[in-house]
């Protein structure tokens, strides 16, 4: 009996792994990213990330829920004769983009698609770059992108090819709502944090369209300062700063950002 067990659960793994090849070798792979939080990559190039290879997006940092918007990739670094790409999100969905050629829509895990390379891309200017559309959930307060990225360098090999993992995007998602109106305002937006609740550490976001003096600071729940994360000049673009309540009891916390006379703020929770 215990020989029929084995033999049957030798035969189911290997119908699983022939499946996962069969779906993910068509062109590229998929389930290569952190989003089941494993860090396997694209060890067929080697076991080890390059920091050479760098993997960067385009595109907004908070979508309405509900929405479908457009990003791009792009990686640089290492061999770069050739380009390869495994896209994926954490509760919205990635699907291709009418603008790009260059990708497929696989089935990383049992009804969880993910985005992959047809073919390995050529660089323009020393860059790869792929479009794609992603659909933000309709519910939650943010959602993540994952990418992992490989640069080819045209032997048909794997010993020379560089790769490494995108650094996670983080999106806020928003709605129409009260909260959604008090927090953007046309120089700047203030996003969640993340994660939410948290416990002791939560990194908050937030994004300048015009450079300038900026303070972001953390209330409690009665308006008492809990902290002050940043107090001066800073650049146009995003931003985001790290917030320790190792200290602080357990409770409702707001963010706030004040930036050229406006102010916004944000609902955190602490939770130890």
């Amino acid at each position: 009996m215990a020989k029929k067990l084995v033999i049957g659960a030798v035969l189911i793994l290997f119908g699983v792994l022939l499946y996962t090849n069969i779906k993910a070798l068509s062109g590229g792979i998929v389930g290569l990213t952190k989003r089941g939080g494993g860090t396997e990559g694209c060890t067929c190039h080697g076991f080890d990330t390059t920091s050479a290879v760098r993997i960067s997006y385009s595109g907004p940092n908070s979508v309405r829920r509900g929405d479908t918007v457009t990003y791009t990739l792009s990686m640089t670094g290492g061999p770069l004769v050739k380009g390869g790409i495994d896209i994926a999100c954490g509760a919205g969905k990635v699907i291709l983009s009418p603008q790009e050629t260059g990708l497929q829509r696989l089935e990383a895990a049992l009804g969880i698609f993910e985005l992959t390379h047809n073919s390995p891309k050529l660089p323009v200017s020393d860059t790869v770059k792929w479009t794609f559309r992603y659909i933000a959930p309709l519910t939650g307060d943010f959602d993540t992108l994952f990418a992992t990225g490989n640069s080819i360098d045209g032997s048909n090999g794997t010993s020379g090819d560089s790769w490494n993992f995108a650094p996670n995007k983080i999106i806020n998602l928003t709605s129409t709502g009260i909260e959604n109106n008090i927090s953007q305002v046309s120089s700047f937006i203030l996003g969640y944090n993340y994660p939410n609740p948290f416990n002791p550490g939560t990194k908050i976001f937030y994004t300048l369209n015009k450079s300038g003096n900026v303070k972001l600071s953390v209330y409690d729940s009665r308006g008492n300062l809990a902290a002050t994360l940043v107090n001066g000049y800073k650049k146009s673009g995003e931003h985001s700063s790290e917030f320790n309540a190792g200290n602080l009891s357990s409770g409702v916390y707001y963010s706030k950002i004040e930036f050229e006379g406006k102010s916004a703020s944000r609902k955190m929770v602490l939770i130890k």
